[in-house]
């Protein structure tokens, strides 16, 4: 039987014969799309489905696979929505205990961060014959209503009747601390109060235990006033000049080769040997590396990876759980990479679903397929994928092959340390 057209919510291609892969932009993408195909399945692929959908296949593995298949035995928290990682007090904790061992991997190297401020700071030879061309008082300006120093940028000038100069700030409107997102629309960290762009410089980075997010911080309303107009001084109680002509420094700078965006890719491979208990290490490295990442300014991505063989067919299934620019959410990627109750019951559905995208009469036959687990069978497919899209961005990025780094699934926390090390030290020979 044909496959469906391609709709426009994800992306599907024919690899190879009996070979295929599924790429979804998000997991509200993913979840459209195994209840569209619950309603469109036919004979044992609707059969299967219909299984899952009324609880009698999840009860029927509770019963024989006690709690340790689900985590739970309980039918409905399986069957729900799920908004919380069911090991969440273990994720902490294990993350904690990591900690200082991951501490003592230097990753100091790789760090991004650095060359902004080091492009920002004064450094090399300074140049006094060529900064004397042209030396100029620095003022600051004084305010009596706040007793301290104001933005520059918001100090106006006039004259008053006398004909003297008087200097006012024009005041500031109060703003809410909120949480900034990068937007790929305008190219930087957009604030939807303000409507503009944010430098990075201006934001706080927020870890909460759960995410990591930038905020802006909270701006507090001044009214227009005057301000009184002095010349800086330094540290040892000089006054301060500046210097008219900028290229003042001889420098000749280091080159640093940037990195590019990276993909993390978490394979959530598992047979049923494996205990919900043993699973929930699979979000340990990816966390983990998610936020080293995002200490140090390195884009990426993480992509959740559900990939299988049944007979001769290849099934392989990309979702993107944290996009390049977005805040990092502890308990969204502990769902979707590590929690068992969603990998035996909606990835489940989600690999019978994209059986019946194919062939709207397959029989998934509850599980009766192979986890594929190979590093470099996933990511060769993945970039391959790439390879046949339409989109130059896609294209671009298969011609980068080092920067798609597929995980090796744990099931440990020694296991966990021991990933987290591998892709770092991998991350460092870009």
């Amino acid at each position: 039987m044909p496959q469906t057209p391609n709709p426009t919510y994800y992306k599907r291609e024919k690899i190879a014969t009996n070979k295929w892969s599924f790429l979804f932009n998000s997991v509200a993408d993913y979840d459209r799309f195994i209840e569209e195909k619950i309603r469109t399945a036919t004979g044992n692929a609707k059969t299967t489905l219909d299984g899952y959908t009324s609880g009698t296949l999840v009860q029927n593995m509770i019963r024989s696979g006690s709690i340790t298949w689900f985590g739970t035995t309980n039918q409905n928290e399986v069957k729900s929505d799920l908004d919380t990682f069911l090991y969440r007090n273990d994720l902490q904790r294990i993350l904690s205990n990591l900690t200082n061992r991951l501490n003592k991997v230097n990753i100091s190297d790789i760090d991004q961060q650095k060359s902004i401020k080091f492009t920002e700071q004064e450094v090399g030879i300074f140049s006094f014959d060529l900064a004397s061309l042209g030396l100029i008082k620095v003022f600051e300006y004084f305010s009596p209503l706040i007793n301290g120093i104001v933005d520059a940028n918001l100090v106006e000038s006039s004259k008053n009747d006398e004909g003297d100069i008087i200097f006012f700030f024009k005041g500031q409107p109060f703003v809410p601390a909120h949480k900034i997102e990068y937007n790929m629309n305008t190219g930087g960290f957009f604030s939807t109060i303000l409507k503009k762009n944010i430098p990075k410089t201006e934001l706080i980075m927020v870890d909460n235990g759960r995410d990591i997010y930038y905020e802006f911080p909270e701006q507090k309303e001044i009214p227009k006033h005057s301000v009184l107009r002095e010349q800086k001084t330094n540290p040892d109680g000089t006054k301060k000049f500046a210097t008219t002509f900028k290229k003042c420094f001889v420098y000749i700078p280091k080159v640093d080769k940037p990195l590019p965006r990276i993909d993390i890719i978490v394979p959530f491979s598992y047979d049923g040997s494996y205990s919900a208990d043993q699973i929930k290490f699979n979000a340990i490295p990816s966390i983990a590396l998610a936020e080293s990442l995002s200490k140090i300014g390195i884009n990426y991505r993480i992509i959740a990876a559900y990939p299988i063989e049944q007979g001769r067919k290849e099934i392989y299934q990309y979702i993107t759980i944290k996009k390049e620019g977005e805040a990092l959410d502890k308990n969204k990627m502990a769902l979707f990479v590590a929690d068992a109750r969603y990998y035996r019951f909606q990835r489940f559905r989600g690999i019978n679903a994209a059986l019946s995208d194919i062939d709207k009469d397959n029989d998934g036959g509850d599980g009766n397929w192979n986890t594929i687990r190979d590093e470099s069978q996933i990511k060769r497919n993945y970039i391959e994928f790439l390879s046949r899209q339409t989109n130059p961005e896609d294209i671009e990025a298969s011609k980068r092959p080092n920067t798609k780094i597929v995980l090796n699934p744990v099931s440990t926390e020694n296991g966990a340390l021991n990933e987290y090390q591998r892709v770092i030290t991998y991350i460092q020979s870009l």
